[in-house]
């Protein structure tokens, strides 16, 4: 499966790893529509793997940090 590196199985079924891209991707996502859980939904040639997603509140406040600055720090170059 193409989306096995950005996840890990666990006794209920598949969960992301928070240090890939998607992750950061969902987690915005979810942030910025106010939604608390989501299904990620991948089609593989096995069928179909459904991911379920929490909010992070906490993940989220380190990743608005490190947008913050980063959009600061290309408005005063």
């Amino acid at each position: 499966m193409a989306a096995s590196d950005k996840l890990i199985k666990t006794t209920k079924g598949y969960k992301f790893k928070e240090e890939t891209p998607w992750y950061y991707q969902v987690q915005g996502q979810m942030a910025l529509t106010g939604i608390k859980n989501t299904d990620l939904v991948i089609n593989t040639n096995k069928g179909i793997l459904i991911v379920p997603v929490d909010f992070d509140p906490v993940f989220w406040l380190q990743m608005l940090k490190k947008l913050h600055s980063f959009f600061f720090a290309i408005l005063s170059t």
